[in-house]
């Protein structure tokens, strides 16, 4: 059981590690966990399919059908992108998907200075622009808000608002070398995430919730609107309210972080579910500890890097009493021929689950429950059970 005994071990780093020997039981979970079936969640579902960049063709992304976004990825920021069409006729464009952000912008030609390798939303060649006589003024961007159809793959939505920015920050270096031209905010602004909340108005999904898919090989990903695919999990969610002062973000409180179920740390009380970060990343005293149980450090470039035959203890996130494990095989990152943890470090004191942990649990992002829900995924060749 999580005692005080892992905060202590936290302040003294040379107190060694003890990994070995039977796990022992976990405790029953502290709080009722909420099941939902597959069969409840299957309905009114649009699927968007998620690609790293460069494994979809344009040819491919044209038979992809009604339904179906086909995306690209992003090396700067891990960030899975897709098309949109705005305007009527509709105008393409390839946003990001942005879990962080509550509002959504898209450049205008005013915007793009030399950056003419971007699309732009051409408002005087939409016959349904509306101009919102309201400013637009975010960390990123700035301009003026704007209404218009959207579709995005089969689902359509009627006075779609956002920022038609005239000025995007750090264009020159940063944006222009980004493979996406906006940002499509799926955070919640207030007591709801916007575009999900038009989409049920609209009757174009029934839940405003959306779920995260990532294969291994990340070929076959996808965002599903309206509701989880069913496919694509092994048994049911187990859901989590959403913490009341972290809303904004999808974070849930977290009990503890164990190391082989020997150790754990208490210190972070808060994970955040991001699928648009590659690694799972955490406080730099905890992460550090995790790599020293596994013998390593931070290289030059902040890689952890590890022998491809050495074996550890797996990093468990503790959730209203239940666990979720990631071993070797879900931590394990090739790059050059050479192994490493999926692992990394930051500033803040919450740990964010990036792909690394969706890869192994399907993620359900339920914004009318405010809650987050996680089934262990299913890929293919798994044996179902």
């Amino acid at each position: 059981q999580a005692s005080g005994l892992g905060v202590a071990e936290a302040r003294h780093p040379n107190i060694p590690w003890h990994l070995r020997g039977v796990a022992p039981a976990m405790p029953a979970p502290r709080a009722c966990v909420l099941l939902a079936s597959a069969a409840m969640l299957a309905d009114a579902v649009t699927r968007i399919s998620l690609q790293r960049r460069g494994q979809l063709t344009r040819a491919a992304k044209r038979a992809a059908g009604a339904g179906v976004v086909a995306v690209d990825y992003d090396y700067y920021e891990d960030t899975f992108t897709g098309e949109i069409e705005l305007g009527t006729p509709g105008q393409n464009i390839i946003v990001k998907f942005d879990t962080e952000k509550a509002y959504s912008w898209i450049p205008t030609r005013a915007a793009l200075g030399s950056a003419t390798s971007h699309a732009w939303y051409a408002p005087e060649q939409s016959s349904t622009h509306q101009t919102i006589n309201r400013g637009f003024n975010e960390i990123d961007a700035q301009g003026i808000y704007a209404r218009d159809v959207l579709k995005i793959g089969s689902l359509r939505v009627e006075a779609f608002e956002f920022g038609a920015v005239a000025n995007i920050t750090d264009i020159s270096s940063v944006y222009a070398d980004r493979k996406w031209d906006g940002v499509f905010g799926l955070a919640f602004s207030g007591d709801s995430v916007a575009i999900l909340q038009m989409l049920v108005d609209q009757k174009q999904i029934d839940e405003p919730v959306f779920a995260f898919y990532l294969d291994r090989e990340g070929r076959r990903s996808e965002l599903s609107l309206g509701g989880p695919a069913p496919d694509r999990q092994q048994g049911d969610f187990h859901f989590f309210d959403l913490s009341f002062e972290h809303q904004s973000f999808w974070g849930v409180d977290l009990d503890a972080v164990w190391v082989g179920y020997s150790k754990c740390f208490l210190g972070a009380k808060l994970v955040w579910a991001n699928p648009w970060v590659s690694f799972v990343v955490g406080p730099q005293v905890e992460v550090n500890f995790f790599a020293e149980a596994w013998g390593t450090a931070p290289d030059s470039d902040g890689w952890f890097p590890i022998p491809c035959d050495k074996d550890g203890p797996p990093l468990v996130f503790r959730i209203h009493g239940r666990d979720f494990e990631l071993t070797k095989a879900d931590l394990l990152i090739t790059r050059d021929s050479e192994c490493y943890l999926g692992i990394d470090s930051g500033a803040n004191d919450y740990w964010t689950l990036g792909q690394v942990f969706h890869r192994k649990f399907y993620t359900l992002f339920d914004a009318g429950r405010k809650r987050l829900g996680f089934a262990l995924a299913s890929h293919p060749g798994d044996n179902m059970v």
